[in-house]
């Protein structure tokens, strides 16, 4: 198993979410290995530049569908992404003094989506199966009318 392999149990229960975090562990792993092969900068700068976009897109995503399905801890998981944008933002600074961010933006990759998958969003998770199950469950009335 690599590093940014994706484990089914990182699984949080919704699709199109679940697809995004695999996306960023697929991206997260290309640039480690363009990282281990020396690639130069003028590969890793614009790889790094995609997954920090990729991320900004799906954490817009998760909190919309935060707040589409009325999640009460969306205050505190906004947060929690408004820091990671920062520590992005920091890497592409770097990036563009050529000073030493690909490790770092490495190290990040590594440590920082299995946690968050796993505290933050997982409760997330279970928030929009049961809205869902809630949206699809026939309402009374429906029930009445299916006797």
């Amino acid at each position: 198993m690599g590093l940014y392999d994706w484990k089914p149990e990182y699984s949080i229960g919704c699709p199109p979410i679940d697809l995004q975090h695999k996306q960023i562990f697929r991206m997260a792993a290309e640039l480690h290995e363009a990282m281990v092969s020396n690639a130069g900068s003028e590969v890793t700068k614009p790889m790094l530049e995609k997954v920090a976009d990729y991320t900004r897109f799906h954490f817009s995503s998760e909190e919309r569908m935060m707040l589409e399905t009325g999640y009460p801890g969306y205050e505190e998981h906004h947060a929690s992404h408004e820091k990671q944008i920062e520590k992005f933002a920091a890497f592409q600074d770097k990036a563009k003094t050529n000073g030493p961010m690909v490790m770092e933006a490495i190290r990040f990759l590594r440590d920082w989506p299995e946690p968050h998958i796993q505290r933050a969003d997982m409760p997330v998770g279970l928030h929009w199966k049961r809205q869902t199950a809630m949206r699809s469950a026939p309402g009374q009335d429906d029930a009445k009318l299916a006797v």
